[in-house]
């Protein structure tokens, strides 16, 4: 694949995942009562940042040389280092307090998983069902 191709993929993964983790903290902030805005411009830009990070383990995802146990945990943990670089480290946590946070990451990003292998299975069976089966063995005598 072309390299170019290459970035400008992971770019639009990273601006779509910018836009979707953006616009659900947002909601999260504003929905509070005490909510004082948004973030600034600097904490705007780590989310970037962490969304860059997520395309590029998008991309180890889609290797298909490698095996699915070896994607989905260097998936996991890319993310999981991004996450920690992008966030816990920035909000000063130290200690128990990292452990704990790369806990909750470790849940949410096996909820999601799960949820979305089940999507995938789920359409592969319905687009495999749809596909017409020829036996590549009809023209093939048996021998005695």
């Amino acid at each position: 694949m072309n390299i170019w191709k290459i970035i400008k993929r992971s770019l639009t993964e990273a601006c779509v995942i910018f836009c979707v983790i953006f616009s659900l903290i947002a909601i999260f902030v504003l929905s509070m009562e005490k909510a004082e805005g948004l973030y600034s411009l600097g904490q705007t830009f780590l989310f970037f940042i962490y969304a860059l990070i997520f395309a590029v383990a998008n991309i180890v995802m889609r290797m298909k040389g490698l095996s699915f146990a070896f994607r989905l945990f260097a998936h996991f943990a890319i993310t999981a280092i991004g996450f920690y670089m992008c966030f816990l480290l920035y909000m000063g946590m130290v200690g128990t307090q990292v452990v704990i946070g790369l806990f909750f990451y470790a849940v949410v990003y096996a909820i999601c998983a799960l949820i979305i292998g089940l999507f995938v299975s789920r359409f592969r069976k319905i687009k495999n069902a749809h596909s017409d089966y020829e036996s590549k063995f009809k023209n093939v005598k048996a021998k005695k």
